[in-house]
């Protein structure tokens, strides 16, 4: 028995990361533009020139990156709580789980102004970002890889055979 995350890429094909990163990478794209556009315009706007960096870091110094990596990660609990529950996402709900404790964790340290270790704050958040993309995309590969249910099947049956006996009674 290996490691359900590991063992999942493995059984993937490049269809369903086409599909995963897709669907991951646009919405994480989309959602990071307010944070580099108040960058931009911090950079435009600074009399110091600054650079492009120090102009992020700016803009995410008062814990705005935990709290979109535990936005990150409610999609994740969503997946993992659906029917059918199985067990194959308790190691993905357990990582979601970890990553979002850690959130909350970082985000009250920092709100409360109780952190010596600024730049450790920053560093995390980074981590805790780039950790939170890697759990969604693996859960939406996963997701995507899993077949679903035909719900249409029955009804196109019921289409086929109402249409059928129209022809016959026409007859």
């Amino acid at each position: 028995m290996g490691f359900p995350l590991i063992d999942g890429i493995k059984a993937s094909k490049w269809q369903h990361h086409k599909v995963a990163l897709a669907e991951v990478g646009i919405t994480a794209v989309v959602s990071f533009v307010p944070l580099i556009a108040s960058a931009m315009f911090l950079l435009l706007d600074s009399q110091e020139g600054i650079s492009v960096l120090a102009s992020f870091r700016e803009v995410v110094s008062k814990g705005e990156l935990v709290v979109y990596a535990s936005s990150i990660i409610a999609p994740v609990f969503y997946l993992c709580l659906k029917d059918p529950p199985v067990v194959e996402k308790i190691p993905q709900f357990v990582f979601a789980f970890v990553i979002f404790i850690l959130c909350v964790v970082m985000y009250t340290l920092n709100y409360s102004g109780n952190v010596n270790n600024f730049e450790l704050l920053v560093t995390w958040s980074y981590w805790l970002v780039g950790s939170s993309i890697i759990v969604w995309y693996l859960s939406t590969l996963f997701r995507v890889m899993t077949p679903t249910p035909d719900f249409k099947a029955p009804e196109m049956e019921f289409a086929q055979a109402f249409a059928s006996r129209m022809k016959e009674e026409r007859k």
